[in-house]
Order: structure tokens, then C-alpha cells, then sequence
């Protein structure tokens, strides 16, 4: 997806110029010349070894002046977008030899910039849409539509500092609220000018994070869920397909002895079973150490024998959100999802009687998402898989590291 880019525009500072890469567009267009002129070529030296047919030929001048023509367009073509602020509009134009069209879009109702996730399939990526939206009624103006969360992230606080509007952020699935005076302001400058970090909740009875204080701040370490029945799941299911399969075709390959095929049959039909074993086995020995300071938030990623760390300077860091756990899919007539949330982390109704165990149990095979931290530069998630009230505990913990 080419890169998109919000500037003012140098010759007015009421005018916010969209620039979109036009490499790949030129690129065709030099590659369609090249086609085309290369038909055109063979046509004249069919001609002059006698060998052009007249339907041959009149098939490659047709092909041929149609790829110069589609060349010509692609690299000849001009166009932008910009947003007006003074007249609310959105300008869009091309322009070709002379010919070209130019169209507006109105966005007087518009009253904030927003960022959303839109989860893609197996044919689409996902993508954070930016768009220029307003009350009920109001029909919203996409801007930009990148695969990249950082670079929705600047797209959307370069529009709303532009048109001075607030910038709603529901891309982790918790709608978060900037001003444009705040879109740069750091977490630390923030939790001052609002009094502080909310209460501490209670530290949950039986923690599974590690949590200390050492010089460079508050030391948190989180290790792997174990091994747990449901994580052997796949490794269940890989060892039967890989005995059904074995079973299948390697008595054939034994009996012709040691050769290529018979390695190659051998490595199919492990494959599925070290593959899952791998990702099971990440699972158990992964683990994470975060350390939150007046200087920095360090979070160290520690899977077999690799090892990443992602270090945000607290001047930088400028959001620190509790995620939640969206309440699972109910049939209608079950009671409200809020009602039935409460239930499930509560293990009763709220009228005192108990869940239902097979609900309660769909409930624990879902990860919690954790706690996000976001800069400008980038993002990480701290504490996936925790349960919610000890996440709760550890970001009010973080919150007073890092004021």
C-alpha cells in the first residue's frame, strides 16, 4: 500500500495537502510503453521478413497502440487531495494533456478525527481507517486507510491538529480522547494536570506476575501460561493427522529402502507435529519483563533463545490503557452482555446464582488483550493473558512508576 502523507501546503497555510506515492503507478506506465512499443517493433519486423499476416498485423497495431495509450496515461497523469479549512471542503483532481476533473466534498459537520480497526480476512489485511466524522446524520469523509497502526496514528493527529478537532482513538477496541492541544502531551505532564493516577485496586490473592522495585523502577515479570490442557490441543490434533498419514504412505517407502522419497515422506509427516510442538513450547517458556522508571517504560520479550526489547522514553510515552475482554457472542433473551460480563468474572448471576459452567468455561479459553502502551514511534502490549484484576493492579502500578 503506498504511504500517505499529510503536509500543509507551502503556498497556503489553510490548505492540508495529501500526498500519496505515485512510484507503482509509474512504474506500470514505463512497463505498458515498453509492451506496447516492444508489439509495435515485432509488427515491423514481421512486415519486413514478409511473415505479417493482415490479421496479425492489425492485432498488434489495435494491442499495441492501446498499451502506449494506457502507458502515456499512467505516466502523464497528475492528481492530488487536499482539505480546504477556510470553505470545509476536501478538493480532489487529475489532470492529463490538458484534460481533467476536479471535485469537492464537504465537511462543515464534522466534528472530530477518528481511528478505528477494521480486522481484515484471509484475502485483506487489517487496516486502521482514518476519517473525518460527526453526530448522527452526518455522513463521515475517509482520509487514509494504512495497514500500519503508527502511521494512522500520525495521519490522524496531523488532521486534527489541522482542523482543530479532537482525535477519538477506538483502534484497541477502548475509545481514548485527545484534544489537539494534548495529542503531543506525555503521559507523565498529563497525569499531573488531572490529579494523578485513579485509586491502586487490590493486588490480586494469588498474582501470576512477579512484580519489585529495583533502582532503574518498578521490575515486572510475567512468564508463560505453562502448559495447560487446552494448549495441547493442536499438538492433539497434529499427532493424529500425522499417524493417519504416516500409517498411509511410509510402509510403501520403507520397503524400497533408504532414498530421497523416503526422507522427504518422513519430514511431511513430522512436520505438523514439530510445528505445533514449536508454537506450544513458545508458549511455555515465553516470558516478559517490563521495567518502568521516571525515565523509561523497557519491556524485554524472551521467547527460546530469542529475546526483543521495545524501550519508550517517558517523555515520549503518551498512552498507557487498560484494555478489556469484549463479552462473548450471547443468544438473544440471555440478558444484557454488561450483565453477563459482570457474571462471568464474578462466577454468579447477579442474583446470586452460578454461571453456567460451559459459559464460564468458554469465557477462560479467551486471552485478555492486557495493557497498551503507545508513543508516536510505536506500540506494545503488556501482560496479554492475565487475569483482569490483576492487570487492573499492575497499570495502576505502572501509572505511579511512571509519574
Amino acid at each position: 500500500m503506498a504511504a500517505t502523507t499529510f503536509e500543509v501546503s507551502p503556498h497556503d497555510p489553510d490548505v492540508l495537502d495529501k500526498r500519496e506515492s505515485t512510484g507503482c503507478l509509474r512504474r506500470l506506465g514505463f512497463g505498458l510503453l515498453l509492451a506496447g512499443s516492444a508489439c509495435l517493433f515485432g509488427l515491423w519486423k514481421a512486415h519486413e521478413a514478409g511473415k505479417a499476416t493482415a490479421a496479425a498485423a492489425t492485432v498488434l497495431v489495435v494491442l499495441g497502440a492501446l498499451l502506449l495509450l494506457a502507458g502515456a496515461f499512467c505516466t502523464m497523469v497528475r492528481g492530488g487531495t487536499h482539505l480546504d479549512r477556510r470553505q470545509k471542503v476536501e478538493v480532489s483532481w487529475w489532470r492529463v494533456l490538458g484534460l481533467g476533473r476536479r471535485t469537492q466534498t464537504p465537511f462543515a459537520g464534522s466534528d472530530r478525527v477518528t481511528i478505528e480497526k477494521d480486522s481484515g480476512d484471509s484475502d485483506s489485511p487489517t487496516t486502521f481507517p482514518v476519517r473525518l466524522a460527526g453526530p448522527a446524520g452526518v455522513e463521515g469523509l475517509a482520509l487514509d486507510k494504512p495497514s500500519d497502526y503508527q502511521q494512522a496514528r500520525a495521519a490522524g493527529e496531523r488532521v486534527a491538529r489541522f482542523l482543530d478537532l479532537p482525535l477519538y482513538d477506538s483502534s484497541a477496541g477502548v475509545v481514548t480522547v485527545r484534544q489537539p492541544a494534548e495529542l503531543d502531551e506525555p503521559l507523565r505532564s498529563r497525569l499531573r494536570r488531572t490529579g494523578g493516577p485513579p485509586p491502586l485496586p487490590a493486588a490480586p490473592p494469588d498474582p501470576r506476575a512477579r512484580v519489585g522495585q529495583t533502582p532503574d523502577g518498578l521490575r515486572i515479570e510475567v512468564d508463560g501460561p505453562g502448559a495447560t490442557a487446552v494448549g495441547w490441543i493442536p499438538v492433539g490434533l497434529a499427532a493424529v493427522f500425522s499417524i493417519i498419514v504416516g500409517l498411509s504412505i511410509l510402509p510403501s517407502l520403507l520397503r524400497g529402502g533408504p532414498s530421497l522419497f523416503l526422507a522427504v515422506g518422513v519430514l511431511f509427516v513430522l512436520a505438523p507435529v514439530l510445528l505445533t510442538l514449536k508454537g506450544a513450547g513458545t508458549t511455555v517458556l515465553r516470558r516478559s519483563v517490563v521495567v518502568a522508571g521516571r525515565l523509561a517504560l523497557r519491556v524485554e520479550q524472551h521467547a527460546w533463545l530469542t529475546r526483543t526489547t521495545v524501550e519508550i522514553p517517558a517523555d515520549e510515552l503518551e498512552e498507557l490503557v487498560l484494555l478489556s475482554l469484549d463479552a462473548p457472542k450471547l443468544p438473544p433473551g440471555k440478558g444484557d452482555a454488561e450483565v453477563w460480563k459482570w457474571s462471568l468474572d464474578h462466577g454468579r448471576m447477579p442474583d446470586g446464582r452460578e454461571a453456567p459452567q460451559a459459559l464460564r468455561w468458554l469465557w477462560r479459553l479467551a486471552t485478555t488483550p492486557g495493557i497498551l502502551a503507545r508513543s508516536d514511534r510505536t506500540s506494545i502490549v503488556i501482560g496479554a493473558g492475565l487475569p483482569p484484576e490483576e492487570l487492573a493492579y499492575l497499570h495502576g502500578r505502572l501509572l505511579r512508576a511512571l509519574e
